[in-house]
C-alpha cells in the first residue's frame, strides 16, 4: 500500500485540478448564491489565512488519517466487485457513517443538517474517485486532494458560522435551516452535482484503478 505514495508521475493538469477544483467549486457556488440573492450578499467570502492555516491539519487528519482507508484500502476492492458508480455510492455511505459520531463531538462534520451533508458528500465522492482513478491509483494524490478539499472549506466560507449553527446531534434529524444560513451551502452542493454529472457522462468514469496492494 505505501508503495502507492511513489505514484506521483501524473500529468500536470491533474495536479492543477487537485489544487484548484475544490476552491473553484466553492467560489462558484457562493458567487451564484450572492448573485441570485443580492440582498443577502456577503463580500467577505474568502479567508486566505484560514485556508492556509487549515492546510497542514487537513493533510495530517483528513489526508493521511483517512485516505489510507478510503482510496487506499476500500475503493480498489469495491471497484473489483461493483461498477464505478456503485462503488462510489457505497464509499460515500460508509464515509457518512464514519463521520456521524462527530455530531456528538461538536467538530469534524459540516455544521448543517445531515440531509444537506448528503448533497455534498455524494457528488464530492464521485469527483474524488474519478480523480483518483485518473491519477493511476496514487495515494499521495488522494491525500493531497482530500487535504486541499478540507482546507478549501476554510478558504471559501459557505457554511454558517458555528456560533450561529453549532454542531450538535439535533442536526441529524433537522431538515432545514433558514435560507440565509443554508442557501450558500446548498448552492455549492448544486455546483458539485453538476460537476459530478459532467465527470460521469464525459470523463470516462468507467476507467478505473483496481490494483490491490
Amino acid at each position: 500500500m505505501f508503495g502507492r505514495f511513489k505514484r506521483f508521475r501524473i500529468k500536470w493538469y491533474w495536479w492543477l485540478l487537485l489544487i484548484l477544483l475544490p476552491a473553484s467549486i466553492h467560489l462558484a457556488g457562493v458567487s451564484l448564491w450572492d448573485y441570485l440573492n443580492p440582498a443577502e450578499s456577503q463580500l467577505d467570502r474568502l479567508y486566505i489565512a484560514h485556508g492556509l492555516g487549515a492546510l497542514l491539519p487537513s493533510f495530517l487528519i483528513a489526508g493521511f488519517g483517512e485516505e489510507l482507508g478510503w482510496r487506499g484500502f476500500a475503493l480498489p476492492r469495491l471497484q473489483r466487485n461493483f461498477s464505478p458508480i456503485g462503488a462510489s455510492f457505497i464509499l460515500a455511505i460508509v464515509h457518512l457513517l464514519w463521520h456521524l459520531p462527530t455530531y456528538w463531538l461538536g467538530q469534524g462534520i459540516h455544521n448543517v443538517p445531515f440531509v444537506y451533508v448528503l448533497a455534498f458528500v455524494f457528488p464530492w465522492t464521485f469527483i474524488f474517485n474519478w480523480l483518483y482513478n485518473k491519477s493511476g491509483g496514487s495515494l499521495i494524490f488522494a491525500v493531497g486532494f482530500h487535504a486541499i478539499s478540507n482546507a478549501s472549506l476554510s478558504l471559501v466560507r459557505f457554511m454558517p458560522w458555528e456560533e450561529v449553527v453549532p454542531i450538535s446531534p439535533e442536526l441529524i434529524t433537522q431538515l432545514a435551516i433558514p435560507d440565509e444560513l443554508g442557501g450558500p451551502y446548498l448552492t455549492v452542493c448544486a455546483v458539485y452535482f453538476v460537476v459530478a454529472i459532467l465527470v460521469i457522462v464525459t470523463g470516462k468514469f468507467n476507467r478505473i484503478n483496481t490494483d490491490i496492494p
